[in-house]
């Protein structure tokens, strides 16, 4: 504290900011100055009282980082769900958290996050956060259900033709490309496609036919039929050769369903 002209400032030694006390009263100024001290250290008591009490009952909770909360939930995914979410630790926008303690973070450390990142990563945050406050790690919410960032998905559509040509002539694998091509013609989801078999195709009207009515609905909605030039082929299994499956594998009454296809 120091007094300048007739009034007394105080002086911040972290920041070196300076105010007035708006006071002559050498008194009154001392006063304001311990209200100012105890208003910035209580809260830093406050937190390290809270961890002196979490760490009783959790030895780890002080030094536990995102990471290692990271790593955790991996380890109780299984298959194509475990690849997502090593493929989600991976973004770089966690860059940010990764090695932060959980018990240190803030509320804007989270929106640092949601801000480099994307919809994903603030979708997966979102999981991580539940994690942690579900496993006792984090005391308290970081961030209030409404102060989250609304999920906003880009726009979807359909690939053009020629996107679906550039992508069939860019493909150098036969097996791929005919993959491709029954993606393309069928306006199928590519998990469907990826599954359809032989005993999927009701090779009397030569319609794909799943027996299920999900299935059933997507592919009789797109009018397709098998042509029987490759009814062989489907039944043998064998490798379509290139350019085999636009002479003869599918074909619509009006032409292919692009427009059913999911990008």
């Amino acid at each position: 504290m120091f007094r300048r002209g007739n009034y007394f400032w105080s002086h911040d030694g972290e920041t070196g900011k300076q105010e007035t006390l708006r006071t002559k009263d050498r008194a009154t100024a001392l006063r304001l100055l311990h209200s100012k001290n105890e208003a910035h250290q209580l809260p830093v008591l406050n937190l390290q009282i809270a961890r002196t009490y979490l760490a009783a009952s959790d030895p780890e909770i002080v030094k536990r980082t995102w990471q290692i909360a990271m790593n955790e939930i991996v380890q109780t995914k299984r298959e194509a769900t475990r690849i997502r979410w090593e493929r989600a630790v991976k973004d770089k926008a966690f860059d940010l958290i990764r090695e932060r303690p959980i018990l240190e973070t803030r509320s804007e450390h989270f929106l640092a996050v949601m801000k480099e990142g994307t919809v994903s990563t603030n979708v997966f945050l979102r999981k991580r956060h539940n994690f942690a406050l579900d496993m006792n790690w984090l005391p308290w919410p970081l961030l209030a259900k409404k102060h989250w960032p609304k999920i906003e998905y880009g726009e979807k559509r359909a690939i053009t033709e020629d996107e679906h040509q550039k992508i069939v002539g860019a493909e150098t694998n036969p097996e791929r490309r005919a993959f491709y091509e029954l993606c393309w013609h069928l306006g199928a989801a590519q998990s469907d496609v990826a599954n359809l078999t032989a005993e999927d195709i009701d090779w009397g009207s030569r319609r794909p036919d799943r027996g299920d009515r999900h299935h059933q609905n997507r592919f009789s909605r797109a009018g397709i039929c098998i042509r029987r030039a490759c009814a062989g082929a489907f039944r043998r299994g064998k490798p379509l050769r290139e350019n085999q499956i636009h002479r003869h594998i599918l074909r619509n009454a009006s032409g292919p369903c692009a427009a059913r296809h999911r990008s």
